[in-house]
């Protein structure tokens, strides 16, 4: 019932042009099919929760329509702990964006972890040794 508004709020105009033409379109076909009022508006209501549902859909619709573009997902409680994953993710990354050519690849990461060697049993990092306890 508030999509109309809640565009609008969001600036989100070329959405709110596409629906109002999209909504007119189908109340007009609905009326000249001999559909009742009720059962138009029950046909709204089903438009609005898909709305409701695809609202981020839109936003990012827009958002890459003006340059923008997604760079990561993060999960988190609040902005401030989103924001701190965000950037503590982005900390290790290398500086080129683009995928790794292969002449740039060691020639150990190109072959099977059997045919390169492990230097021995040891475990690294915070796992238990093999066979030790708890």
């Amino acid at each position: 019932m508030f999509g109309p508004l809640w565009m609008i709020w969001r600036r989100l105009w070329v959405v709110l042009i596409i629906y109002l033409v999209v909504a007119g379109l189908i109340t007009y076909g609905l009326q000249a099919v001999g559909i009742g009022g009720l059962t138009i508006a029950l046909i709204f209501g089903f438009i609005q929760l898909l709305i409701g549902l695809e609202a981020t859909t839109l936003q990012r619709w827009t958002r890459v329509r003006h340059g923008w573009r997604d760079c990561d997902v993060v999960i988190a409680d609040d902005l401030e702990m989103a924001e701190r994953r965000f950037f503590d993710s982005r900390v290790g990354l290398p500086s080129s964006t683009g995928p790794a050519s292969m002449s740039s690849m060691s020639a150990s990461a190109l072959l099977p972890a059997t045919q390169v060697g492990i230097s021995g049993p040891d475990v690294i990092g915070l796992f238990p040794e093999p066979g030790g306890g708890r």
